[in-house]
């Protein structure tokens, strides 16, 4: 993907940072793939470096926003 495009598409307001890595040990036999721990830090990497948007909106989009379009939605 374009990085001009990926800006774009990050800064939108409905855009939602998550990653589809399960969560593993680095102790286990296999070693997770970098995105398990990369994906967020990466991110607020991003919108820090380059101020695509404020720290507050990224966390946002990284915690609360997932959870509110997610079957959880409901539970405390």
């Amino acid at each position: 993907m374009d990085e001009t495009n990926l800006r774009k598409i990050i800064s939108h307001p409905s855009a939602i940072i998550a990653s589809d890595s399960s969560v593993k040990s680095y102790d286990e036999p296999d070693n997770p793939h970098p995105r398990t721990y990369g994906t967020f830090p990466e991110f607020l990497n991003l919108v820090i470096r380059e101020k695509i948007m404020s720290i507050e909106e990224a966390v946002y989009k990284i915690t609360l926003a997932p959870r509110k379009n997610s079957v959880w939605q409901t539970e405390g």
